[in-house]
């Protein structure tokens, strides 16, 4: 199997939107498990890099993405999410959001609190429904956005002048 690495903005896979996942296996449930082992590395710090990572930030222009849930392991695993439909509800609360394809760019972004997240299981496409909150949701609605092309620092997404902002500064740092 091939190695994945993460594609940095403005590359074009992260603009596309992705076609549906039609072939479910053990293929599947193994790039999927990568995309977390990814998320879940180690910076030089000792912090997990991210909690979650789209198909598209990958190059791969499926509807999937992993999450590394924010609460206990033994209570509710990683998720791989095929095919997902995330609907938002609860409160809209200002948090910091970032991204591992565009690095140490953070901004404050509003969401939801709350989130209902109906995906496909990679290995036999069996339907499974979860309840989210806080930085989960928060992820969810994240890495569904990628899966149509829109990044977290999109207008629609995050405040039009902050949006300029933080790329202004990305690109300057890229220099």
């Amino acid at each position: 199997m091939e190695t994945l690495e993460i594609l940095q903005w403005p590359h074009e896979a992260l603009s596309a939107i992705c076609t549906p996942v039609t072939e479910f296996g053990s293929e599947l449930l193994a790039t999927g498990q990568k995309m977390l082992d990814i998320v879940n590395a180690k910076d030089a710090k000792g912090n997990r890099r991210g909690i979650g990572l789209a198909a598209p930030q990958v190059g791969i222009l499926r509807r999937f993405f992993v999450m590394s849930r924010n609460v206990p392991r033994d209570t509710f695993p990683d998720i791989i999410a095929v095919n997902p439909i995330v609907t938002p509800y609860g409160t809209r609360v200002p948090h910091q959001e970032g991204c591992l394809s565009t690095p140490d760019c953070f901004e404050q972004v509003i969401r939801p609190n709350r989130a209902h997240l109906r995906y496909q299981e990679p290995l036999n496409g069996e339907w499974i429904e979860v309840e989210l909150e806080g930085y989960d949701a928060f992820c969810a609605q994240h890495e569904e956005n990628h899966l149509s092309g829109i990044m977290f620092f999109d207008p629609r997404i995050m405040d039009k002048n902050l949006s300029k902002k933080l790329l202004k500064d990305y690109f300057r740092r890229m220099k």
